[in-house]
């Protein structure tokens, strides 16, 4: 059991995370059935034998079976096979000394224990004797430093650190290439890595309440920050990198109740911005509950039974609705906590609502849609519309057997609602996958709003729908009638080399430039989607954004280009009626259209805290040309923190933050930012844009900080 208390402690994987582990775990600990790996461990290069490496098999991050070597470098290593007919596994080894590496082939990324993807996979059975699975490893180096509490500047023993790549920011496994501090708050990297740079983060974890700091001096609320953002630590062949030494201020906590207390509950704790830091879970019988190790400021919390599972209402702390996964939880009044400080008595009571479930229904023929299972996913996901046109709810999409229907969807509060099938949180149809175009749920579907209107994406006439009502502790349900349409393919090329483009966002678009639809090209350059009833709509790439906000957007420095049209343009500014539309029938297929793009200037930078210097994890930036016409608004990647616009034409812009209302940016402009580096700014920036990149930093305020600095200082001025 001691590989569980390690998860539950060192990993300090939290509530569902925690439990996914142990489920792949415990059976695998109670199987009889096993096969067992055996080879040799030897230094590149000399051959000589390694002792005490780490020889790991794994399936996955959390399916890690280990043994190490013992003088000659051999090793034999039991994989227990937990019922299965065959598991995918790839072997690799590390030593104290010597670097990591993967038998019979290689990450894709920089990342061992497994996250690195790549080749090396190979298949083990029942009863499997796989002999002669020799690895060599070469000289790498680790990292050593200290952990020390702010208000005592005592070592924290019990502290963890934990290791990222600098490429993709992926977390070698923290069960082995992790570390905890000794009583004096030492720590020492346990095996060594490739030469190289690393991201760090050391955390309190069970040593008391102080706030994960990132190398260097970055706080890293509960360890979630965006960690490409962050500084590095040099890694050299046959040395310890020493003095890499973290403080840790006290953190701040909040707590209070939850009720009715009979089902299991969540209880998730958001940053200003919107970025998720921790989900506990709250077992029946279990009211009470409380989060710490917080940097304070603004937060939100989201509380409620898991997503799908009765009649509650997941909500907000505010009480704002918050009854899916795709629901903004920045939104409304956040809670204030002093740097440091508590917050107690955040009792919620949750309440009924209604809930949804149903089928589709093929219009033509009355019975359940055809379908390709070899190329379906089998699920997608749909929404509930207020009359507004918010999205205020969803649920999944499923084939089940030949049926294709609505699960009892997630509660949402009393009252009438539209249903639409279109998921606008990933930007995705039933007939479509945004981001793979080989798989589909309902291929050559259009899709619908209740009861029968059939929709382009999220274009639907909800004059011509119906709503639905939701009944406090009721399941409505329903029958959606969904028609065949017409879809669009074709190819994204790079206009000076002819190049295919992937990882592109392109989007259809209605006669007043409003998103429809979006989708992804494939690394060929392709894409594809629909399917879209008849009408007329237009087609533009759009080569900086994303394709819902749930997704993370895709950042190319290429001008826009309206289908049709052979200019350049830039987001919004891309005017429809220069282009020539797409008229479809709803029968027939368009395919074959090329775009062609070019390569141009971008503005690019982050968005910080302007008391505490941090980035911010989540928001977005408006852009505005000199004549004050929005060219466009540009997300924050998830791993990195930065914005990039497209590419723009040159003259004079300004950017403005928009990340929450916990967060307000500063009136005010610092002038140009641009060939003499980046600037830093109080609020919104002008910029120039001329032949080159421009960085561009821009900062907001968080109201509680503000408020609190004004409260205690201001009073003597």
């Amino acid at each position: 059991m001691e590989i569980i208390r390690e998860i539950l402690v060192r990993f300090r994987a939290p509530g569902a995370v925690a439990l996914a582990a142990l489920a792949t775990l415990l059976p695998a600990i109670a199987s009889g059935q096993e096969a067992t790996i055996s080879g040799v461990v030897t230094e590149a290069g000399s051959g000589a034998p390694i002792e005490n490496a780490l020889v790991v098999a794994a399936r996955n991050r959390f399916d890690l079976y280990t043994t190490t070597t013992d003088a000659s470098g051999a090793y034999q290593l039991t994989v227990p096979m937990n019922g299965l007919g065959e598991v995918q596994i790839v072997l690799e080894a590390a030593g104290s000394d010597h670097a990591p590496a993967r038998f019979g082939g290689e990450p894709e990324v920089l990342c061992y224990f497994s996250c690195g993807g790549g080749d090396g996979h190979f298949t083990l059975e029942p009863g499997d004797e796989l002999v002669d699975h020799d690895i060599e490893l070469v000289l790498g180096g680790r990292i050593a430093g200290s952990v020390t509490a702010a208000d005592t500047s005592d070592g924290l023993e019990g502290a963890g650190v934990r290791v990222y790549s600098s490429t993709e920011g992926l977390e070698f496994s923290p069960l082995y290439f992790g570390t905890l501090t000794d009583a004096d708050g030492h720590w020492e990297l346990p095996l060594a890595l490739p030469a190289g740079d690393y991201h760090l983060i050391a955390e309190a974890f069970s040593s008391g309440n102080y706030v994960a700091r990132a190398w260097d001096n970055l706080d890293c609320q509960r360890g979630v920050c965006p960690i490409l953002g962050t500084d590095t630590v040099a890694v050299t062949v046959g040395e310890v990198t020493s003095g890499i030494d973290f403080t840790l201020r006290p953190g701040a906590s909040i707590s209070g109740s939850l009720l009715p207390a009979d089902d299991l509950r969540i209880v998730r704790v958001v940053d200003g911005s919107g970025l998720i830091l921790e989900t506990n879970i709250l077992w029946p019988g279990q009211p009470e509950w409380s989060l710490d190790q917080l940097g304070g400021g603004s937060y939100y919390l989201e509380l409620g039974p898991p997503a799908g599972s009765g009649p509650l209402v997941r909500q907000l702390h505010n009480g704002l609705p918050c009854p899916f996964a795709g629901c903004d939880r920045a939104s409304g009044p956040p809670l204030s906590v002093p740097q440091g400080g508590s917050l107690t008595g955040v009792d919620i009571t949750l309440s009924e609502g209604g809930q949804l479930q149903g089928e589709l229904i093929d219009a033509a023929t009355g019975q359940p849609p055809e379908f390709d299972m070899s190329t379906n996913p089998g699920v997608t996901t749909m929404n509930i519309i207020s009359a507004d046109g918010t999205v205020v709810g969803g649920g999944p999409i499923e084939i089940v057997g030949d049926q294709v229907i609505i699960p009892p969807t997630a509660a949402v509060p009393p009252g009438e609602y539209y249903v639409r099938t279109y998921m606008s949180w990933f930007g995705e149809g039933i007939g479509y996958n945004a981001s793979r175009t080989d798989l589909a749920t309902l291929p050559g579907y259009a899709d619908a709003a209740f009861p029968d209107v059939a929709c382009a994406g999220q274009g639907c006439d909800l004059g011509a729908a119906q709503t639905v009502s939701f009944a406090a502790g009721e399941i409505t349900s329903v029958t959606i009638l969904i028609e065949r349409g017409s879809n669009i393919s074709g190819t994204l090329l790079d206009d000076d080399s002819s190049e295919p483009i992937g990882g592109a966002n392109i989007k259809l678009i209605d006669a007043a430039g409003q998103r429809l639809a979006v989708t992804r090209t494939n690394a060929e350059g392709e894409f594809f989607f629909g399917a879209f009833p008849a009408g007329s709509y237009f087609l533009r790439t759009s080569m900086s954004s994303r394709s819902g906000p749930g997704a993370n957007p895709r950042q190319l420095p290429y001008f826009d280009r309206i289908h049709g049209s052979n200019e350049d343009c830039s987001e919004l500014l891309c005017d429809p009626a220069d282009a020539t539309p797409l008229v479809l029938d709803g029968t027939t297929d368009i395919e074959d259209i090329e775009f062609r793009v070019t390569e141009g200037p971008v503005i690019r930078g982050r968005i910080f805290d302007q008391f505490t210097g941090a980035p911010i994890n989540r928001g977005q930036v408006a852009l505005y040309n000199d004549a004050g016409t929005l060219v466009g608004r540009y997300a924050l990647d998830f791993f990195t923190g930065a914005y990039q616009t497209t590419a723009l034409a040159p003259g004079t812009y300004s950017i403005e933050p928009l990340v929450s209302p916990a967060y307000f940016a500063v009136p005010g402009s610092v002038g140009p930012a641009n060939a003499a580096g980046p600037q830093r700014s109080a609020g919104s920036m002008t910029v120039v844009v001329g032949k080159d990149d421009v960085e561009a930093n821009v900062s907001v305020v968080d109201q509680a900080i503000d408020r609190i600095f004004r409260s205690r200082f201001m009073g003597s001025y």
